[in-house]
């Protein structure tokens, strides 16, 4: 009775490993974001590019350190993929690419940085805005993503 007790033990224990293991390949799963429409800006990036685009632009800035850019950056990624081809969402990250806040002018984590589809500045925000917000701003800006 002992060994067949054992043995589900060691068959359960089995299992839920390996349902651990398919919950986490899925979540792992990256977004395929459209060219151009990337999350996290990299060392191509140029924010005059972008600017010249003809799409809304919101540059977050913050960094991994930062708690509130962190409680911030799941309603980015999310924004990001519903405006895919819409409005662009940009994250950078000040610490890992300094080089890339050149031309912001920003005294706190996180601030963001609207620009309208022409390339022109619209509005500057510091601290944590929600996804309601930030559809807000570009709804001022002439932008109505719901149609």
């Amino acid at each position: 009775m002992k060994k067949i007790r054992d043995i589900i033990i060691v068959i359960s224990i089995v299992i839920c490993l390996v349902v651990i293991y398919i919950a986490k390949q899925q979540t792992k799963k990256e977004y395929k974001y459209q060219k151009g429409f990337e999350l996290y800006v990299d060392d191509n990036f140029d924010i005059y590019d972008d600017l010249k685009s003809g799409y809304p632009i919101m540059v977050d800035l913050g960094s991994d350190s930062c708690a509130p850019c962190r409680e911030m950056k799941p309603t980015l990624v999310l924004l990001n993929k519903e405006l895919q081809g819409k409005a662009k969402i940009k994250i950078i990250d000040v610490v890992k690419n300094k080089d890339k806040t050149q031309g912001f002018n920003y005294r706190t984590l996180p601030t963001q940085v609207f620009f309208d589809a022409e390339g022109n500045f619209y509005k500057g925000h510091e601290g944590i805005l929600s996804k309601h917000e930030i559809l807000k701003i570009f709804e001022e800006m002439g932008y109505d993503f719901d149609k």
